[in-house]
C-alpha cells in the first residue's frame, strides 16, 4: 500500500507539471539559501572552537581604572605570563606573544613582505592546536633562528619547491631557516599569522629591552586554567603580580592597573568592551539577523507550497469527492497528501544539496570564508538536513492535508468546490502577507546598510583622502624622499606622520596643562604630524597655528576642539602643558576630524610634531597621475632602500576597509533579500495563475458586456497589491525599529528615512504588479467564447 501511495503521488505530482514546478524550484531555492546561512551563521559562531581545551582557555586584558572611565586592552606586560606559571595555582600553563606586524622576507634576490609574523614561546605549540604539515613541534625551535612558514607564505616565497632547511633573510637584520610548514590558520580563528619565529632568543632584535617591563603593555597573554579555577579569585592573583613601583606609578594618575580574564570563546563576538584591537571581530546583532533571514526564507518557500496546494484544491476536488464515496477514509486520504509532500521535499532538498555544493565556492568568496563541500556531506550538516526536510514536511504538508482530506462529498460532486476550500481565501491572503512582509523587511535593511555604509563612506571626516597614497620608509630617509619626490611633476606635495590620519593608534594617559584640576583624569589620542601636514589635508584651524618649518622647538603642541572642552580651557592658546614626557606650549587649536572610525565618537587628541617618529610619508597626487606618482615613489624606494619591500596603499581605499563588516552584511542582506523576493514572486506567480483559471467564466462575461483590456488586468491584480499594502503596513514598524538598533552601533549614523519605505513598497508593488500581469494579460486576452464554455 506504502509503495502504491508513493507511485499515486508522483503521478499527481507530475500530472500539473506548472505548479510541481513552481513548488519544487521555491522550495530548492528556499533550503539552498537557508544551508548557505547555516554554512555561515555555524562559521561565526564556532571561532575558535576547533582547539582541544578551548573552554579552559582565557585571554588575559590589560586594564586601567579611575574614578570617570575604565580602559581595557587586549596586551599585557612582558613579565605576566612567566609569573603567573609560577605563582597562581590554577594556571596549568601560560604562553605570550607579540605580533611583528609588517616584515619582509628576502630569498634569491626576490623580497617579499607579509603581515601578523608572530614571536612566540615553546608552550605556544602545547596551548594552541595549529598542526604542522612539515616538521615537529617539539624540535622546530630547537635551533635559535628557526622559523615556521605557513603552508600559503611556503607557497608564495617558494613556489612549488620544499621549504625545509632552505634559509632565508628577515628583516635584512638575520638569517633564519625553514623549520616547519604550518596549516593556514583556519578563517574561524582570530589568531591570524603568517610565520612563527622562537621568542626567548629573538625578542631582543625586535623588541627593545626598555618595553619589556612591567609598564609596557605590549603583549598577548593567554592561560589555560584548571577546570574548577575560581576566575575572580585568579584575576585578583593576576593583579596581584603587579609590583609596587607599577601600583605607585598608577597610583599617581589617581587609577589603578588591573588584569580581567576574557574566555577564549568569547574573544570574536565579545570584544567591543575593548579600546582598541588588533583581532579580527564578528558581531552577534548581525550573526542573528542573517540567521533569522534563513528562517525567513525558508519560511516563504514553505508559505508558498501551502497556498499553492490549497489554492489548486478546486482541481482535485471531483477526485477526492469520488475516493470518498468509493470508501476512502479522511485518514488514508491525508496518508496520501501528506505523501505527496514528502515525495516534494525530498526531490528539493536533493535538489537543494546539489545546489549548495554548487554555490559553495562561490558563497566562499562573497563572504570571505573558507567552505568546503566535506563540510556539506558531513554527518552534522545531513543530519540538520534531514530534520529540516522532515520539518518542512510537517510545516508545509499538515494544514493541506487536513483541509483537503475534509472535502464533503456531496457539496464537491454539486460543483460547490470554493466553500471546502475555505470561501475567499483568507489564510492563503494571510500567508502571502506574511511573504511580503518578510521580503519588505529585507529590501527595507539592505536600504538603510548600503545608505548608512554610503553615509561613512561619503561623510565630511574634516580631512581630504582622495588621491593620496602612503608608503613605509626609515625615518633618517624621509627628508631625501620628500625633497625628490616633490620635484617630480606627478607629485603634487609630499608629508609625513607616525600614523595614518584615521588610525592614531592608542590612548594616554599622566597629561599635565596649566590650570589643571589635579583630580581631574584624563587620558587622550596622540599623533605625530609634520609641519605641512595641515594644508597637505585641508585641515582648518579653530585657533592658533599649525607647527613651522622654522621653528626649532619641537615641545609645541596642537589640541582638536574635543580636547579644548574636555580640558575646560577656554583660552588654551599659548599655556603650556605637558605630554608624554616633554614640556611645551599649545600654539592651536585644530577643528575636529574624524581619526577613528564613525563607529566612534571624536575623543581628545594632541598632536605633536615629534619629527623621531615618522616614518610614514604620504604623497598626494592627481587621479590622471597617480600611476606616474606610484612608480616613480617604487624607483626612488628602489634606490634608497634596496633591501626593503615596496607596499603602497591609497587613503581612501584603506580608510573604507574600517567599514569591511558592514559591506559583507550589505551584500548579505542584498543577496538573500533578492532570493526572497524571487521565492515570493514564484508563489504569486503561481497563485495568479489559480486566481485567472478560477474567474474565467467572469472574464468572459466581463469582456462580453465591453470590459476594457486594462480594467481586466486591474481586476486581477489589485488583490494582489491590496495585500502588498498590508504587508508594507506591518513590516514597517517592524524594520523601523531592528534598524535603528543596527544603527546604534554607530557614534555617526543615518536617520532611517520616509523614503526608504516608500521606495520599498514601490520596488515590491512593482514586482508584485510584474508578475501578476503576467497571467492577468493571459486570461484578458483568451476569446471570451472558449472562455465561457470553460468547466
Amino acid at each position: 500500500m506504502f509503495l502504491k501511495n508513493i507511485k499515486y503521488g508522483t503521478r499527481n505530482l507530475l500530472r500539473d507539471k506548472f505548479y510541481f514546478g513552481i513548488n519544487l524550484f521555491g522550495l530548492s531555492i528556499g533550503m539552498a539559501a537557508a544551508l548557505l546561512i547555516l554554512f555561515w551563521v555555524k562559521d561565526e559562531l564556532s571561532f575558535d572552537d576547533f582547539h582541544p581545551k578551548s573552554d579552559q582557555i582565557y585571554r588575559v586584558l590589560g586594564g586601567w581604572e579611575n574614578p570617570t572611565e575604565l580602559t581595557l586592552n587586549e596586551t599585557t606586560p612582558y613579565l605576566l605570563a612567566e609569573s603567573a606559571k609560577e605563582n597562581i595555582p590554577e594556571v596549568e600553563a601560560a604562553t605570550i606573544f607579540v605580533d611583528q606586524w609588517q616584515y619582509t622576507i628576502k630569498y634569491n634576490g626576490q623580497i617579499s613582505q607579509f603581515e601578523n609574523g608572530y614571536l612566540v614561546p615553546d608552550d605556544f605549540w602545547t596551548m594552541f592546536n595549529f598542526p604542522l604539515l612539515q616538521g615537529n613541534s617539539q624540535t622546530v625551535f630547537a635551533e635559535p633562528n628557526g622559523i615556521v612558514l605557513t603552508e600559503a607564505m611556503a607557497t608564495e616565497i617558494f613556489g612549488k619547491e620544499n621549504p625545509m632547511g632552505e634559509v632565508v633573510n628577515l628583516n635584512n637584520t638575520m638569517d633564519v631557516k625553514v623549520t616547519g610548514i604550518l596549516k593556514n590558520p583556519p578563517t574561524n580563528s582570530h589568531l591570524q599569522f603568517t610565520s612563527l619565529l622562537s621568542l626567548q632568543p629573538n625578542v631582543n632584535k625586535f623588541s627593545d629591552e626598555r618595553n619589556r617591563h612591567w609598564g609596557n603593555f605590549s603583549y598577548y597573554t593567554y592561560l589555560q586554567l584548571r577546570p574548577d579555577a575560581d576566575l575572580p579569585k585568579v584575576e585578583t592573583q593576576l593583579t596581584a603580580q603587579l609590583p609596587e613601583e607599577q601600583v605607585q606609578q598608577s597610583a599617581e594618575y589617581d587609577a589603578r592597573s588591573f588584569f580581567e580574564l576574557q574566555p577564549f570563546s568569547d574573544i570574536y563576538l565579545h570584544s567591543d568592551k575593548l579600546e582598541w584591537s588588533s583581532m579580527p571581530k564578528g558581531d552577534l546583532k548581525t550573526i542573528r539577523i542573517v540567521g533569522f533571514i534563513g528562517l525567513l526564507i525558508l519560511l516563504i518557500a514553505c508559505i508558498n507550497y501551502v497556498n499553492l496546494s490549497t489554492a489548486k484544491a478546486a482541481i482535485r476536488a471531483k477526485n477526492i469527492g469520488v475516493r470518498k464515496i468509493i470508501g476512502a477514509s479522511r485518514m488514508q486520504l491525508f496518508q496520501q497528501f501528506l505523501i505527496e509532500t514528502a515525495i516534494l521535499v525530498s526531490v528539493a532538498t536533493i535538489l537543494a544539496v546539489m545546489l549548495t555544493q554548487i554555490c559553495l565556492p562561490l558563497f566562499a568568496d562573497f563572504s570571505d570564508k573558507n567552505f568546503t563541500t566535506s563540510q556539506l556531506y558531513s554527518w552534522q550538516t545531513l543530519s540538520l538536513i534531514a530534520l529540516t526536510a522532515l520539518g518542512t514536511i510537517i510545516l508545509t504538508g499538515i494544514q493541506p492535508a487536513l483541509q483537503l482530506s475534509a472535502f464533503k462529498p456531496a457539496n464537491v460532486l454539486q460543483g460547490n468546490y470554493f466553500a471546502e476550500i475555505g470561501g475567499k481565501g483568507g489564510m492563503r491572503k494571510a500567508l502571502v502577507i506574511g511573504q511580503f512582509a518578510c521580503s519588505a523587511v529585507l529590501i527595507m535593511a539592505t536600504l538603510v546598510v548600503l545608505n548608512q555604509l554610503n553615509f561613512v563612506r561619503e561623510a565630511k571626516l574634516g580631512f581630504e583622502k582622495e588621491h593620496i597614497f602612503t608608503v613605509m620608509v626609515d625615518n633618517e630617509k624621509l627628508p631625501i624622499f620628500q625633497n625628490e619626490l616633490e620635484k617630480n611633476p606627478a607629485i603634487l606635495e609630499v608629508t609625513a606622520s607616525d600614523h595614518l590620519i584615521y588610525d592614531v593608534g592608542m590612548r594616554i594617559g599622566g597629561t599635565k596643562w596649566e590650570g589643571k584640576n589635579d583630580d581631574l583624569p584624563w587620558q587622550s589620542w596622540s599623533f605625530s604630524a609634520a609641519d605641512n601636514f595641515k594644508d597637505f589635508y585641508n585641515l582648518e584651524m579653530a585657533g592658533g597655528l599649525w607647527f613651522r618649518a622654522d621653528d626649532p622647538d619641537t615641545s609645541s603642541f596642537l589640541l582638536n576642539e574635543t580636547a579644548a572642552k574636555d580640558m575646560k580651557l577656554e583660552n588654551p592658546v599659548g599655556k603650556w602643558m605637558e605630554f608624554n614626557g616633554k614640556k611645551g606650549h599649545i600654539i592651536g587649536v585644530v577643528k575636529d576630524f574624524h581619526f577613528r572610525s564613525m563607529h566612534e565618537a571624536i575623543e581628545p587628541l594632541i598632536l605633536t610634531n615629534f619629527t623621531e617618529r615618522f616614518f610614514r610619508i604620504q604623497i598626494k597626487t592627481t587621479g590622471g597621475n597617480a600611476a606616474k606618482a606610484v612608480a616613480a615613489t617604487e624607483k626612488m624606494h628602489r634606490e634608497q632602500l634596496p633591501d626593503s619591500y615596496f607596499k603602497y596603499s591609497f587613503v581612501d581605499e584603506e580608510y573604507n576597509k574600517l567599514y569591511t563588516s558592514e559591506a559583507k552584511t550589505g551584500k548579505l542582506f542584498a543577496l538573500f533579500a533578492g532570493l526572497a523576493i524571487l521565492i515570493s514572486c514564484l508563489g504569486i506567480f503561481g497563485l495568479a495563475a489559480f486566481t485567472a483559471q478560477r474567474r474565467t467564466k467572469e472574464i468572459g462575461i466581463r469582456k462580453v458586456l465591453g470590459a476594457s483590456f486594462n480594467s481586466l488586468i486591474l481586476l486581477l491584480s489589485k488583490d494582489f497589491l491590496k495585500l502588498v499594502g498590508i504587508a508594507l503596513f506591518i513590516a514597517i514598524p517592524i524594520a523601523w525599529w531592528s534598524m535603528n538598533d543596527w544603527l546604534n552601533n554607530f557614534a555617526y549614523r543615518i536617520e532611517v528615512e520616509w523614503w526608504v519605505f516608500a521606495l520599498t513598497g514601490l520596488a515590491l508593488g512593482s514586482i508584485a504588479f510584474l508578475t501578476v500581469s503576467y497571467q492577468s494579460v493571459r486570461a484578458a486576452l483568451v476569446n471570451p467564447v472558449e472562455s465561457l464554455r470553460s468547466e
